[in-house]
């Protein structure tokens, strides 16, 4: 949502956008769906780059699970405020990823999201949760292997997603609205 907002500025629209070398092939696919024709600079590890002018867009919405705190006196009485999103930045990430993407969004498919078999984090029974999903008409997708096009697409379609925890629930944001 932020490279979005930063792209509605014309002041700088053209700048590049330095990431590194080493992320994950679908986050480098999803910046490219909403970063434009921007020119995307990979920055190997150890690398130094020096630069007169920058724009740090961090983490949009990264939360712990849980706050530290002293057990004894118990969790902060705060509210997470800070992990909210904007409706209008998710909005227009999710307008660019479609067009992007050549997604036509309407609501019909039913999808439950599955993790991948041999995943390090398996799900005791999946086997039996996909297969209630099945039953009732959702399409049981492992989106492990595919690439972020591919996710916007899917998710483009979606009229209904269940699922797991995990990095392929981050595909809501694609889904359209209600």
């Amino acid at each position: 949502p932020k490279l979005a907002l930063l792209d509605a500025l014309d002041r700088y629209r053209d700048w590049p956008i330095v990431i590194d070398e080493g992320l994950h092939p679908n986050i480098v696919g999803s910046i490219e769906l909403v970063s434009g024709p921007r020119e995307l600079v990979r920055l190997p590890e150890g690398v130094l780059l020096q630069l007169r002018h920058a724009v740090s867009i961090g983490s949009p919405g990264y939360t712990a699970y849980e706050y530290r705190y002293d057990p004894q006196q118990g969790p902060p009485d705060s509210e997470r405020e800070h992990t909210l999103f904007s409706p209008v930045a998710l909005d227009s990430v999710r307008q660019r990823a479609w067009r992007s993407a050549g997604a036509t969004p309407r609501s019909e498919r039913r999808i439950y999201i599955t993790r991948p078999k041999g995943s390090v984090r398996p799900f005791v029974g999946g086997d039996r949760v996909e297969q209630f999903f099945a039953s009732q008409g959702f399409e049981v997708v492992d989106t492990s292997g595919m690439n972020a096009r591919e996710q916007v697409q899917l998710f483009s379609t979606a009229r209904c997603i269940a699922g797991q925890s995990g990095a392929g629930m981050t595909n809501l944001v694609f889904a359209p609205s209600g």
